[in-house]
C-alpha cells in the first residue's frame, strides 16, 4: 500500500505533457486520478431500489414449488446484495436445503437482467479483463491527434 502511495504522490508532482509519457503512464496517471479524488462510479438510488425489487421477484419466482427443474420444492432467500460497479451486482440467496446460490445482475437499458453463473461462465468472465485492457489501449490513442500522445 505504501508503494501506491508513493507512486500516487510521484504523479502528482510530475508534468502532464502527454508528449513525454507512454501510453501506460498515461494509464497509470489517469488510474490515480480517478482513484485519488473518490470518482469511481457509484450505483444510483433509483437503479439499487429497481435492483433490490428485481433480487426479491427472482428470490419468488425461484420458490415456487410447481417451478420446472425445482424437483426439491427449495425456497429462496435474498440475503445480500453486493454491487460490483454502478450496473452490475450479485445477489446472495439462502436455500431452504442449507445451501447458497447467486445471481449475477447487469443493466441493460434501465432495466436488471441475470443469470446464475456456472464455473464457466465466471472462467471466461475472468478472461474478459484481459481483451477489455487491450482494447482500451488500442482505443485511448484514438483520443489523440494522430494518435499520437
Amino acid at each position: 500500500m505504501q508503494n501506491m502511495e508513493q507512486k500516487s504522490l510521484h504523479l502528482q508532482e510530475i508534468s502532464y505533457d502527454t508528449k513525454r509519457w507512454s501510453l501506460s503512464n498515461m494509464q497509470k496517471i489517469l488510474w490515480f486520478q480517478i482513484h485519488k479524488d473518490g470518482c469511481e462510479a457509484q450505483m444510483k438510488k433509483e437503479f439499487a431500489l429497481k435492483l433490490s425489487s428485481c433480487a426479491k421477484n427472482v428470490a419468488e419466482m425461484f420458490s415456487n414449488p410447481n417451478r420446472e427443474y425445482n424437483t426439491t420444492k427449495e425456497i429462496f432467500e435474498l440475503k445480500e446484495i453486493t454491487p460490483l460497479s454502478e450496473s452490475t451486482a450479485i445477489a446472495i440467496y439462502l436455500k431452504n436445503t442449507g445451501k447458497k446460490a447467486f445471481a449475477f445482475f447487469y443493466l441493460v437499458k434501465d432495466k436488471w437482467v441475470y443469470f446464475f453463473p456456472k464455473e464457466s461462465h465466471i472462467v471466461g468472465m475472468a478472461k474478459l479483463s484481459k481483451y477489455h485492457q487491450e482494447i482500451e489501449e488500442h482505443n485511448f490513442k484514438k483520443n489523440f491527434y494522430n494518435g499520437i500522445i
